[in-house]
């Protein structure tokens, strides 16, 4: 099977994310603090895994030959989702299992994985003069 354009992209995405991932908490290892590097780490695992399900969850409402997915559906179980990661979120924060900013950080490296996957677009189409 061919791998779609998106389906690359995609691939990258996950691959940028990941290592990303792994970099910052090596930096928050770095640092010279334990919390730091936790904190990263448990935010890049929940929107790691966050992500993971929202891919699988899209993947099989639209693998459904000749079937329109239910609106409905997709979005009680995306809410469902994301009600979880904030209540995830709030007991790391709440029971001072990590610190917040940093939590931020590791929350935010599927954000960056998918801004550098981007930027990398538009070099290639725009600069490289391909588009």
């Amino acid at each position: 099977m061919e791998i779609l354009e998106g389906e690359k992209l995609l691939k990258r995405v996950e691959l940028l994310t990941r290592i990303i991932f792994v970099v910052l908490v090596l930096l928050g290892l770095l640092i010279g603090n334990f919390r730091i590097a936790l904190s990263i780490f448990f935010g890049g695992v929940l929107i790691v895994a966050n992500f993971e399900l929202l891919k699988r969850q899209l993947t099989k409402a639209l693998s459904r030959k000749g079937q329109v997915p239910s609106k409905v559906g997709l979005f009680i179980k995306y809410y469902a989702r994301f009600l979880v990661l904030a209540v995830i979120v709030l007991i790391l924060i709440k029971k001072n299992l990590v610190h917040p900013i940093w939590l931020l950080v590791g929350l935010s490296s599927v954000m960056l994985g998918i801004m550098g996957v981007a930027v990398s677009e538009f070099v290639k189409i725009f600069l490289k003069g391909e588009g």
